[in-house]
């Protein structure tokens, strides 16, 4: 009987196994390269089409590992002229710049999408009820900071995290609204990776607007829909990528 007791604790601690994207091994051996040293600042970076023969895989995968480089302030890409590394600093204040990776690692991207399939549709439900004309206001003025953000191709990732806030506000549900507060940072950092990309941000911009609307209408079951389409479009487009596997 104990062996059998000890077998299923055992059991209980084996965790599910997830499999690195392409992206994340690219992202791995640059930034191990450049931290110690064997890249130094002011060096420049084979290019995409180089370092994608290199790796053996594709140029998407090459691009967005060095867009998150290019985040955590270790390279800068200079369009028509290359990607250059600034600094190895490994301080602890510079360090700081990876904790959002680190997050994203503790809790891959995979579970946030299902988290919040599973949450915000019902939130953006609420908030189409509740909504209060200072609240629509709000969702106004940040879809178009939002507009204006991409306009100068900054992408709108804030202002889209900001919009996401909103909606867990109108819900009028506290314990809703702690739950969207635990995942915003860990939103807004999964946004840097799915909205620098292509037309991305901009179609994220009109899924916004569609959910806007329906709580503008104060229509429950389209604000739920509209929401959980652009959810699955998150989810699409990042498997897309190949960042979700």
């Amino acid at each position: 009987m104990r062996n059998i007791k000890s077998l299923s604790s055992a059991e209980n601690k084996l965790k599910k196994i997830y499999k690195k994207s392409a992206y994340e091994m690219i992202l791995e051996q640059l930034k191990e390269l450049i931290i110690n040293g064997d890249f130094s600042p002011g060096q420049k970076l084979p290019g995409e089409r180089v370092l994608s023969q290199r790796f053996q895989s594709s140029r998407t995968s090459v691009r967005i590992a060095l867009k998150l480089l290019e985040f955590m302030k270790l390279i800068e890409i200079k369009p028509g002229k290359g990607i250059f590394v600034i600094s190895n600093n490994t301080s602890i204040g510079h360090y700081k710049q990876f904790e959002w990776l680190r997050k994203l690692k503790q809790h891959p991207l995979m579970d946030l999408i299902e988290a919040r399939k599973g949450i915000e549709p019902y939130m953006a439900e609420l908030a189409a009820e509740y909504a209060t004309a200072k609240d629509i206001s709000k969702m106004e003025k940040e879809l178009e900071s939002m507009k204006l953000s991409i306009k100068n191709q900054k992408y709108g990732i804030e202002e889209a995290s900001c919009f996401h806030e909103l909606i867990f506000s109108a819900s009028g549900n506290l314990i809703l609204c702690q739950i969207g507060k635990s995942l915003k940072s860990l939103m807004y950092e999964s946004k840097k990776i799915s909205m620098t990309e292509g037309n991305r941000a901009s179609q994220s911009l009109k899924e916004h607007q569609n959910i806007l609307y329906a709580v503008k209408k104060h229509d429950k079951n389209l604000a739920r829909q509209t929401m959980l389409k652009h959810l699955n479009n998150v989810e699409k487009n990042l498997k897309n990528k190949g960042i979700l596997v």
